[in-house]
């Protein structure tokens, strides 16, 4: 984490696709106790945004993760799309499952 305000952090991101690295930094923005917004503020991406909503269902939480992104580059992004759509449910998956192990406890 490179900062944190009230309701607020700034974090820094890199991960690898296909061999080349992709850099951001993301402003998180909370709203507790139903939603985390996030969005790129500079990178290599063109565009990498979303958001976390929590929802009380039936006694348990449904959580909803969207992401939204573009590499700014249409050949790369025609290679690279659906790769990064596989990256990215991947470790959303380990993420959900992660808080979900948490809130067990």
């Amino acid at each position: 984490m490179e900062e944190r305000g009230e309701g607020w952090t700034v974090t820094r991101w890199v991960t690898k696709l296909q061999g080349k690295l992709f850099k951001w930094r993301e402003k998180d923005e909370f709203d507790p106790p139903a939603r985390i917004s996030y969005k790129q503020i500079d990178g290599d991406l063109k565009k990498f945004e979303g958001d976390w909503v929590f929802e009380e269902a039936g006694g348990e939480t449904r959580v909803t993760l969207t992401v939204d992104f573009e590499f700014g580059i249409p050949m790369i992004g025609a290679l690279l799309n659906p790769v990064a759509k596989l990256k990215i449910r991947e470790n959303s998956e380990k993420m959900l499952d992660g808080i979900k192990k948490k809130a067990e406890r």
